[in-house]
């Protein structure tokens, strides 16, 4: 029985006594034993304020202070377009803040000695906010990262690089790779590429690095077309289940851009064409340009990665399009990359002319979440005070 069909049938045979034994009597007055112990005080849950005016923290103070400046007020929700940007004093203030319920450790206050090992960065996306699963649980080769700032969709399946600050230098690494190499090591045409390709950049810090350098490293991608998470690592491997590798999932039945089973099946195809391998790569290139006109018309940060299938014609038009699955989760993102399919032009096919069923997966993503604010692109910090 229930606690509260328990309590129902107490009230329930109560009033039935009271009903048959006509109005009870008045009870006696209470009184208090000298000697007993005072009734306990109830417990109060201690709980930290939702803090929403930006964090600011002095420009000479570490890694290990910003964190412990975003633990002082956590659970807390902020988003900005940005992440950090200078006050009239050059202390930094943090414009953005994503902090889940819980403590947060203190980072290592060393990382050289990790990172200048084969140091793994695994590919998977644990549980909450921590963004880097370690490769062993028992100490040794890991970085686990917790995220301080909103995470992107895409960082589940486009490319994310990861920068780690330490009082020495900067680390760069790939998500999903093995081994880190030292920023100014790292070719720079590489490096440009990176700043027009990677969708995600993931920044952390060892906590004895000064937060000058932080920014520093956050000034580095101000070129970056993709956007900036602000992580923290933590001490030791974080217990709990490894997530999804590489997380799809299938669009709901009831959408309307749903891929239709048996639609795109290559035996309903008459004739069927194909592409020689000189021009399948324009099939993609045409996929993302098309998915890019809907940046535009997404919030920022906003995105991810969809799976979508086009029925191209012998002419290169596009008879139709769906979504088979997606990591979006939005339904402004499927629609708005359907009816982009749908209006795209393709080269007919060469190879063999005639229908075409053409599927790729491609990244949409809204304006990104900038690493370091303009002067102008954040107003002063409001409110009754600033932690």
């Amino acid at each position: 029985m229930s606690v509260l069909a328990h309590c129902a049938w107490l009230l329930l045979v109560g009033s039935s006594l009271a009903c048959s034994r006509g109005a009870p009597a008045p009870a006696p007055p209470r009184t208090l034993d000298a000697a007993a112990p005072p009734p306990p005080a109830p417990a109060q849950k201690v709980t930290r304020p939702t803090w929403t005016a930006p964090i600011t923290v002095p420009r000479e103070a570490t890694f290990r202070d910003f964190v412990a400046r975003a633990r002082d007020v956590a659970p807390a929700k902020r988003a900005g377009d940005c992440l950090v940007r200078e006050d009239e004093t050059s202390a930094l203030v943090l414009e953005a803040l994503d902090v889940d319920e819980g403590d947060l450790p203190d980072p290592p206050d060393d990382l050289d000695a990790l990172l200048d090992r084969n140091v793994y960065v695994a590919g998977d996306i644990a549980w909450g906010t921590r963004l880097v699963r370690p490769l062993v649980t028992d100490g040794g080769n890991y970085l686990d990262l917790v995220a301080l700032t909103p995470v992107p969709r895409l960082v589940f399946r486009a490319n994310t690089l990861v920068l780690v600050v330490t009082d020495r230098t900067v680390y760069i690494g790939a998500n999903g790779t093995v081994g880190f190499q030292h920023l100014e090591k790292f070719p720079p045409r590489l490096m440009t590429a990176a700043l027009e390709q990677v969708a995600v950049w993931i920044v952390a810090a060892e906590g004895a690095a000064p937060l000058t350098r932080v920014q520093e490293a956050l000034d580095t991608l101000r070129e970056a077309k993709g956007s900036v998470v602000l992580a923290t690592p933590l001490p030791t491997a974080a217990p709990g289940p490894t997530a999804l590798t590489s997380p799809h999932w299938p669009v709901p039945t009831e959408v309307p851009e749903r891929c239709r089973p048996g639609v795109y099946e290559s035996t309903a195809i008459q004739p069927r064409g194909d592409y020689s391998y000189e021009r399948s790569g324009t099939l993609l290139t045409v996929s993302q340009r098309a998915a890019s006109t809907c940046r535009t018309k997404l919030p920022t940060g906003v995105g991810g990665t969809l799976d979508v299938h086009a029925l191209i014609q012998p002419d290169g038009s596009v008879k139709d399009a769906c979504i088979d699955s997606d990591d979006a989760l939005d339904g402004t993102i499927r629609s708005c990359l359907v009816d982009a399919m749908r209006h795209t032009a393709f080269p007919p096919a060469d190879k063999r002319p005639g229908w075409v069923a053409f599927g790729t997966r491609v990244s949409v993503a809204g304006p990104p979440i900038r690493g370091t604010c303009d002067p102008h692109s954040a107003a002063p910090a409001t409110g009754s005070g600033s932690p």
